[in-house]
């Protein structure tokens, strides 16, 4: 796709080259700050999920009182359902509340219409998540929508008006309190409806609001659909402190990718070896594509046995995660930036194909 660009502008004179180079300047700038954008968005998500996880995790006051504990992460990942973040399970009953972490919202009629959609082609795949569970699941999944508090009233407005089975949890991120947000629906009316638990201890305890006490504490690292520069930085950090300890200094194998994603993601996730694997092996071909990572064994074919290493400087790991931003950043933003340049100039210029370029000017 670059070659494309660079091919096309040597077909025009010098003029016509620098406005080239004026849309594509322009255009690397929007398309940088579009990623940078995404990137903030995904660490954004990835801190309200890791918010909302810590209220379940063993000697917090939610599973300590009502025996519901978070087991799975992305729960849905590996049967094609994007939405829901959260497994939240209580062996005793066989209850299970599947939670979406959202950390804005801009449009609540949208967000319930895709939440409306989720929530049918899960019931649909019950059979499926008991397997990914291990577990049987009663009748019926709850379903529950983590946000900030601040747009707790609108979100819940669209949920009575489409009457989605869904409960809502205010997110107070700064003060660290999480609390069940009900509107003016009747009680009765709205657990039988799926907008309040069914369970009255868990209602009781998020109606009052319940303040965590884990602060600063990540449990969920990553996520299997996080952003690929997330991953990328996450990896390439732990690939460098393993490295050092060895003396290795950022030099990596395919088995040491696997090892990370394994450690942070198999014991919540429920992915398969086959899925650990395509994904590791995601994770390095990107890294190789944008430069981040350099191969060591070009005259080695087989990915598993190659050796690599981390590209730029290895001064620290917080270089290495600067490092490691940048390089994806700016590698996609001008490839993306070419490409739409071209779209630009072709319209603004008439010209559609080189050939044509090439016709235009000898007429």
């Amino acid at each position: 796709m670059t070659a494309s660009f660079d091919d096309f502008k040597m077909t025009l004179p010098q003029e016509q080259k620098r406005i080239l180079d004026k849309i594509l300047e322009e255009q690397t700038r929007k398309k940088r700050r579009e990623l940078l954008e995404h990137i903030e968005r995904d660490q954004k998500h990835l801190e309200i999920v890791n918010f909302c996880a810590n209220f379940f995790l063993p000697g917090q006051v939610l599973p300590d009182k009502t025996g519901y504990f978070l087991v799975l992460v992305d729960p849905l990942y590996s049967l094609g359902v994007k939405n829901f973040d959260l497994g939240i399970f209580r062996r005793e009953n066989a209850s299970l509340i599947l939670t979406e972490c959202k950390s804005s919202i801009s449009n609540p009629k949208e967000l319930i219409a895709d939440l409306n959609e989720a929530i049918r082609i899960t019931n649909e795949r019950k059979d499926k998540l008991e397997g990914v569970l291990g577990n049987k699941i009663a009748d019926p999944i709850e379903f529950a929508l983590c946000l900030p508090a601040v747009d707790a009233q609108d979100v819940c407005d669209e949920i009575l008006r489409t009457q989605t089975p869904i409960c809502v949890w205010a997110a107070d991120l700064w003060n660290r309190k999480m609390k069940l947000f009900t509107g003016q629906e009747d009680v009765k009316i709205a657990i039988r409806s799926g907008r309040v638990h069914r369970d009255g201890n868990l209602s009781s305890l998020l109606g009052r609001g319940v303040k965590s006490t884990l602060r600063a504490i990540r449990s969920i690292p990553i996520l299997p659909s996080s952003h690929m520069c997330t991953l990328l930085v996450h990896v390439s950090a732990l690939i460098y402190l393993g490295t050092k300890a060895q003396r290795t200094y950022g030099e990596f194998q395919y088995s040491d990718v696997f090892s990370i994603l394994s450690r942070e993601m198999r014991h919540l996730t429920g992915l398969s070896d086959n899925y650990l694997e395509d994904l590791a092996t995601n994770i390095l071909e990107t890294g190789l594509r944008k430069g981040i990572f350099k191969d060591l064994t070009e005259d080695v074919l087989e990915l598993q046995r190659k050796i690599f290493q981390i590209s730029g400087r290895r001064a620290k790991a917080e270089d290495v995660r600067r490092n490691v931003e940048e390089t994806y950043v700016n590698h996609n933003a001008l490839e993306k930036a070419k490409l739409e340049s071209l779209v630009i100039y072709k319209k603004e210029t008439g010209i559609t194909t080189i050939n044509s370029y090439i016709d235009s000017d000898q007429k």
